[in-house]
């Protein structure tokens, strides 16, 4: 066999590899954001303008742990919504609290009526406060997790890194992650961008490979 025969058959090898992954990056084809009061005040045509470059979803911060509740949420929610957006709530896990006293907190505020996307429940890393064993906080969000389904009726997303996800993913695996880094795993993965000068977490999100194609690269 010649070189450049071998060359081609090698090439043909791992052709079907390099296909899968470009189809599996080029599928984050919709992009959203996540908000919270730590973000700048969005005017009416700030949203306008988000929405018009191409941002879709919005998830907002609700609540945390059994007693926080975010100030801004019903109000972003409502201009995010007005804007166009696909709109979700996330709740920040805290591994101390009882899954019980979580939803509690977490129902008593939001109305899923208003929202068209799965509820969040961020994992990570500031919200283990009690020094738990794994097995304990991965116990709590499981029954947070059921708790949650039998509410809203579908199974809430996983927001949490890669080694979180690692950790997760064996007693998890019925669940879609939305993974922090900005790294294209998951249901959906996270990259850190800036808007009026402050930071804005901007997020990618599964959809049609071929909406790639019809939009440009975003």
């Amino acid at each position: 066999m010649t070189r450049k025969r071998k060359i081609l058959v090698n090439l043909l090898k791992v052709l079907p590899i390099l296909l899968l992954l470009a189809y599996h990056i080029m599928g984050y084809t919709e992009k959203g954001i996540d908000i919270s009061h730590h973000n700048i005040r969005f005017s009416k045509q700030d949203w306008k303008y988000l929405r018009e470059q191409g941002y879709s979803f919005c998830y907002i911060k609700a609540t945390e742990g059994s007693h926080f509740q975010d100030d801004t949420y019903k109000r972003m929610g409502k201009a995010a919504r007005d804007a166009g957006f696909e709109l979700g709530y996330y709740h920040f896990f805290r591994d101390n609290v009882s899954a019980e006293k979580q939803f509690a907190n977490l129902i008593a505020h939001i109305d899923t009526r208003l929202t068209t996307l799965p509820i969040v429940l961020d994992y990570e890393k500031d919200g283990f406060v009690g020094k738990e064993s794994e097995k304990v906080k991965k116990q709590r969000l499981r029954a947070l997790s059921i708790l949650v389904e039998k509410y809203q009726g579908r199974k809430p997303i996983i927001y949490c890194n890669v080694i979180e996800a690692a950790k997760l993913l064996p007693s998890f695996h019925d669940h879609q992650f939305w993974i922090s880094d900005n790294v294209p795993l998951g249901y959906m993965y996270q990259q850190q961008k800036t808007f009026k000068g402050r930071p804005l977490d901007v997020n990618r999100r599964k959809g049609s490979v071929f909406s790639w194609f019809k939009s440009g690269k975003r």
